[in-house]
């Protein structure tokens, strides 16, 4: 819809409730859709999974704020999902899936990349978090997807949409283009 529509509206049992830019319509469309998740988000639909460890809930913040729900360009991220589990497993790790509002992934921070699993008990609960100091993501609307895995691999529980969040661009830079900003290293070079 965003690449073909300059303009859209928003309907609401049948009324529009909003006109504007797609983007901007899409966006709010998503948010009202889709509501950010506090608390238990055991009753959510699960995409893969057998269940026998499973998200709780699930938060996203501030590094520096784990109170502070308004994220800025420059403040990176903090998620943390508490999971539950109906039995014991060793090497089980979390991934995270990050997707703007047309659906596209744009960040996939995966545990085991790094060299992390962990273990759980039956009945055992355990909050893990990622940090991502820096993630470049343009201002607009996300939401995240966690997932577990076990240690061949396989889903014990896949949540899409279990939170959202939304990044604001405090630089006063408007209309830059891309999904993400990545932080580079520039030099200039004097020509001899």
């Amino acid at each position: 819809i965003t690449s073909l529509c300059k303009s859209s509206i928003l309907l609401t049992s049948g009324k529009i409730t909003d006109v504007g830019n797609t983007k901007e319509i899409v966006s709010l469309y998503l948010r009202n859709a889709i509501k950010p998740v506090v608390g238990n988000i055991s009753d959510l639909p699960r995409r893969a999974g057998s269940g026998d460890v499973f998200v709780v809930s699930a938060f996203v913040s501030t590094p520096e704020d784990h109170s502070q729900k308004q994220i800025y360009f420059t403040s990176g991220l903090y998620i943390e999902a508490t999971i539950r589990a109906k039995e014991s497993f060793s090497n089980v790790s979390l991934f995270i899936l990050i997707k703007n509002t047309n659906g596209d992934y744009v960040l996939s921070p995966f545990q085991i990349d790094e060299g992390q699993t962990f273990i759980i008990n039956d009945s055992e609960i355990k909050r893990v978090s990622c940090t991502l100091p820096f993630t470049g993501l343009a201002a607009g609307t996300y939401f995240v997807d966690i997932g577990i895995f076990d240690r061949n691999f396989h889903f014990l529980d896949w949540i899409e949409g279990a939170v959202s969040f939304d990044i604001i661009d405090n630089r006063n830079i408007k209309g830059r283009l891309g999904l993400i900003y990545p932080k580079g290293v520039w030099e200039v070079h004097n020509e001899e």
